[in-house]
């Protein structure tokens, strides 16, 4: 009999786009499928429509919980997961038809612990590939370990050292293993905001020794001008949060060391610091009628010069000039020294909240429609 595959699907008020994610996943090429949808606490109808699809296909398990949030309901799905191997959806995304057959089929080719697929992204009518190999191929060892490295170095935007960037891999392209999961004890974590998936794949990566590329795409990403990437929220105690983050990426880092990578890492704390500094900027400049405990420009500015003097970070050195996300390039210019910050603040609360992001925004609405 084939290998049992565990779906999970957390779902949180997707009565919109449920019915269709599962219908993909079950008109598989590969039948012998687990399909786990987690409720997460939905106050529209998404448990009811998953109980009827439940009804038509005896493959499909549907468990509620109370709302604890994503990273929460893919550990609750991992928890009731019997399958052999590990896989992932987002409720509002499709799985094409030939996904774990070819995730399958590749894993074992290799004898790989992952195998991480192609995906697309889909706007509107334009699919376009973004997370993709160019081939079918293996890593192993210490190239592993490099690897691992990249996914870290990605974090704070190439702010160590200047590298190509890696696949910037997410979960739901991926097959996994469930001994290795259970072996070493990986759950998903969540310090900031949209960092479970990215923080469950460096764990286990930094774990095993050999990683497979599918070229061919598995997923179809549809991204919605809703999402959470296009409309960031503000983050409570962001500064914490980030620097929590950091410190397990450090953590994940010093155990995968060796004199092959030989990172140095008074500097990777130090663009640490740096990376923890910028987001908070930017997220209290982004905070416009939020209730933090900041009611003011004054306190939020206060608030801002104690992170940047209490973290005592380098903002001389060269290599932080690569720094491009938006706004941060601006935002560190800004920020070399501490009376920076109220610049750096209000180049984000202003300059990119009132002019920049309502040109983009315009932008993607032409972009996503025509």
């Amino acid at each position: 009999m084939e290998d049992l595959i565990s779906v999970i699907v957390p779902v949180y008020n997707g009565e919109k786009y449920i019915e269709k994610c599962v219908e993909a996943i079950c008109n598989s090429s590969y039948q012998n499928l687990e399909i786990l949808l987690i409720n997460d606490g939905s106050k529209d109808h998404s448990e009811e429509i998953c109980q009827n699809l439940a009804q038509k296909d005896h493959r499909i398990k549907v468990f509620s919980k109370e709302n604890g949030g994503i990273a929460s309901a893919r550990q609750f799905g991992l928890s009731k997961a019997t399958g052999k191997y590990i896989c992932f959806s987002d409720q509002d995304d499709t799985v094409y038809p030939h996904a774990y057959e070819l995730l399958k089929k590749n894993l074992e080719f290799f004898n790989s612990d992952i195998c991480i697929g192609s995906a697309d992204g889909i706007r509107g009518k334009k699919i376009q590939k973004f997370l993709s190999s160019t081939e079918n191929k293996m890593i192993e060892n210490e190239d592993v370990k490099k690897y691992v490295f990249h996914l870290c170095n990605s974090f704070v935007n190439g702010a160590y050292e200047i590298d190509e960037t890696p696949y910037l891999i997410t979960i739901w392209n991926c097959m996994y293993k469930k001994e290795i999961i259970d072996q070493y004890g990986i759950t998903f974590k969540r310090f900031i905001a949209s960092d479970d998936d990215y923080l469950f794949n460096l764990d286990y990566i930094s774990h095993v020794n050999r990683v497979s590329f599918e070229k061919e795409s598995v997923y179809g990403w549809v991204i919605h001008l809703a999402s959470f990437s296009h409309n960031p929220k503000f983050i409570s105690n962001c500064y914490t949060k980030y620097h929590d983050c950091l410190c397990y990426i450090t953590d994940v880092l010093k155990r995968i060391n060796n004199s092959e990578i030989n990172i140095d890492f008074h500097q990777w704390e130090n663009a640490c610091k740096v990376k923890a500094i910028l987001e908070t900027v930017i997220n209290e400049g982004r905070a416009i009628g939020e209730e933090d405990g900041r009611k003011n420009n004054k306190e939020r500015i206060d608030y801002l010069e104690k992170v940047y003097l209490e973290a005592n970070a380098d903002f001389s050195q060269d290599f932080l000039k690569k720094i491009y996300r938006d706004p941060a390039y601006l935002t560190y210019r800004s920020l070399k020294t501490s009376k920076g910050v109220k610049k750096a603040y209000y180049l984000k609360k202003y300059f990119y909240n009132l002019i920049v992001d309502k040109i983009l925004y315009l932008m993607k609405i032409v972009y996503y429609h025509f």
